[in-house]
């Protein structure tokens, strides 16, 4: 089993990684966002103009998701959403693995009484 030393520099370099990660968050969600709003404002140009056109409506919506400037935004969108959402699962992930730690030590201090 590992030194009460070497479980509290792992548990300093998990917390070190967990703090990087919630950093990280904050910039990955404002990328989401600012995706998502770009893909919702393009795509409704594309689906004014299809109407304007005088598209049949049932037509509409996949054609105007069907545009390639459409399409590649939405692309851009799927990627930062799932960005996002990984470094989310990162997180739980370090806290997890904090945890596991923190039972060896618990245990490492509980055997030097």
């Amino acid at each position: 089993m590992n030194s009460g030393q070497d479980l509290t520099k792992q548990m300093d370099a998990k917390l070190k990684d967990l703090n990087q990660c919630i950093r990280a968050l904050g910039k990955l969600a404002r990328d989401a966002a600012t995706t998502e709003r770009d893909y919702r404002i393009e795509l409704s140009k594309a689906i004014l103009k299809l109407k304007v056109d005088g598209q049949p409506a049932t037509l509409i919506p996949d054609l105007a998701r069907g545009d390639s400037y459409v399409a590649d935004l939405k692309m851009k969108r799927d990627f930062a959403e799932s960005f996002f959402k990984s470094n989310i699962e990162c997180i739980n992930a370090i806290k997890t693995q904090m945890r596991i730690l923190e039972g060896y030590m618990k245990q490492d201090w509980g055997s030097a009484e």
